[in-house]
């Protein structure tokens, strides 16, 4: 089992991920994202990107950029899977949303 701890510069709080030795390649796409590859049976592959978006819309925008630019990367012979907190909101109260 190999674990990986990312400390994010402007939070206290810590990131990390617990991987079992399946792992073909991982790489930070970014401050908020990470890419997986796995390796599966029968010589088959799978990317994850794993995203932690932030609450402004102009960050999110330029996250969401590059998510799409790394997952341009992924082999034609995969379907990458795109998960994580991407702090959606419900409603129009975009004031407690930023608070």
């Amino acid at each position: 089992m190999e674990a990986v701890l990312f400390r994010r510069r402007y939070h206290d709080s810590r990131s990390g991920w617990c991987w079992r030795s399946s792992t073909i390649d991982w790489k930070p796409a970014s401050g908020k994202m990470v890419i997986f590859r796995l390796k599966l049976q029968q010589a088959k592959s799978m990317t994850l990107a794993q995203v932690y978006a932030p609450n402004l819309k102009e960050k999110c925008e330029t996250l969401l950029d590059e998510a799409q630019c790394a997952l341009s990367e992924v082999p034609n012979t995969e379907s990458p899977i795109l998960m994580g907190d991407f702090n959606a909101h419900v409603g129009v109260d975009v004031e407690k949303w930023t608070a």
